[in-house]
């Protein structure tokens, strides 16, 4: 059987099928033409597998847990809903390390330095879509006098 190219995207949620993804293009597809019955037919269709994989999901994420101490247990639920805490920030990991008198001054500013660098790999990468070219350099002159102007206009 020929296999089929199925792109996943970085943001998509980790439950996203390959199959609900079809179902969700044939759904905007269907609105795009103003197709109504198929965009009703498709749009059921697409909210109830959503609620068969979320169930199916979370069971699968859940289901190993029970024999797991409880602190564990809601960590990773909170993980999963999306309700863990956020990151703490550069100020936790710099109190982590050692004090800075046992350690030299470049050896200070290289731990500094790993400990920005560990925060920013929890960014995803910008796609190269998302770059913006800026083709006007030019920084625009503004005179006292022209300030006058738009302001006298104001009421």
């Amino acid at each position: 059987m020929p296999s089929k190219l199925v792109k996943l995207h970085q943001n998509d949620t980790h439950w996203m099928t390959p199959y609900l993804k079809d179902l969700i293009h044939h759904r905007q597809k269907a609105l795009k033409e103003n197709n109504i019955l198929l965009f009703k037919f498709y749009r059921n269709k697409v909210n109830r597998e959503r609620k068969i994989i979320l169930s199916k999901f979370y069971k699968s994420k859940i289901e190993h847990l029970k024999h797991v101490d409880p602190k564990k247990w809601w960590s990773i639920c909170k993980k999963i809903c999306g309700m863990a805490k956020p990151n703490t920030g550069i100020v936790n990991k710099l109190l982590e390390m050692e004090s800075p008198s046992t350690n030299s001054k470049i050896q200070l500013a290289n731990d500094i330095n790993s400990a920005f660098l560990e925060l920013l790999q929890s960014y995803p990468k910008l796609s190269p879509s998302s770059k913006i070219e800026v083709t006007n350099h030019r920084i625009p002159k503004v005179s006292i006098a022209s300030v006058e102007r738009k302001l006298r206009t104001i009421k």
